[in-house]
């Protein structure tokens, strides 16, 4: 049986439920990405290992992946998808908040590259 849910669309029970179990894994994968990254970059000043610092970066690049998909199911969760096109803008606007971080990851890695050589 279908459930109201915020903005007053339907969003069925069975999908409610998913979205609540998708909800608390990424809380979980929020929390543990955020011990790793903190730990890892952490350590990595302290032992002056770029290697580690970039894994802590990496890390920090997952974490800010797992905001997004967080923010996804969230609003999907509050029936807030009034459209295909409103959900594909949502996707959009993820994408664009996730993608920088890439250059951040990449360019210690070209630095680790060229230390190496």
């Amino acid at each position: 049986m279908p459930t109201r849910v915020a903005s007053n669309s339907l969003v069925s029970d069975s999908r409610l439920k998913d979205l609540r179990l998708a909800l608390l894994l990424t809380y979980i994968t929020i929390g543990w990405m955020t011990i790793e990254a903190v730990v890892a970059i952490g350590a990595g000043l302290v032992a002056r290992s770029l290697l580690l610092v970039a894994f802590g970066v990496d890390s920090g690049n997952e974490l800010a992946s797992a905001v997004v998909v967080f923010r996804r199911f969230r609003i999907e969760s509050q029936g807030e998808f009034a459209s295909d096109s409103n959900a594909h803008a949502i996707e959009r606007n993820a994408a664009r908040m996730a993608g920088p971080s890439q250059f951040g990851l990449r360019a210690i890695r070209t630095k680790i590259v060229a230390a190496r050589a």
